[in-house]
């Protein structure tokens, strides 16, 4: 069964609809107000660890993605997707996190993840 989250003004107002709502997926705006994606993502698999969450930010900040996979339970399903991905990536890290059930990271974030995942550079 699909179900719709439609645009939420603010984090918590995100975890509150993401919680009673129950979607198969969520689409997280890292740089949300009141409530950085991060915790948005926290607060929400804390209580439903099934649901899977693409993370849309503006830039591949290292520091950001430390942050994100600091907190990312190990079953869990994600992507992490730039706002200036195209369409088709848009649709393909879609159809691998819901359908396919994979964690896709956009190729454009492969550096930032590298050094966010080195402990020397961490």
């Amino acid at each position: 069964m699909w179900s719709v989250l439609s645009k939420v003004a603010d984090g918590a107002s995100a975890v509150q609809r993401a919680l009673t709502d129950q979607p198969g997926l969520l689409v997280v705006d890292m740089d949300l107000p009141g409530m950085h994606g991060v915790e948005v993502a926290r607060q929400i698999w804390a209580h439903a660890l099934d649901m899977k969450i693409i993370f849309w930010a503006q830039f591949a900040d290292e520091t950001c993605m430390r942050q994100t996979f600091r907190l990312i339970p190990p079953e869990a399903v994600y992507g992490y997707l730039l706002k200036s991905a195209s369409a088709d990536q848009f649709v393909h890290t879609v159809r691998g996190v819901l359908i396919e059930e994979q964690c896709i990271l956009a190729r454009d974030m492969h550096r930032a993840y590298a050094q966010a995942s080195d402990r020397q550079t961490a």
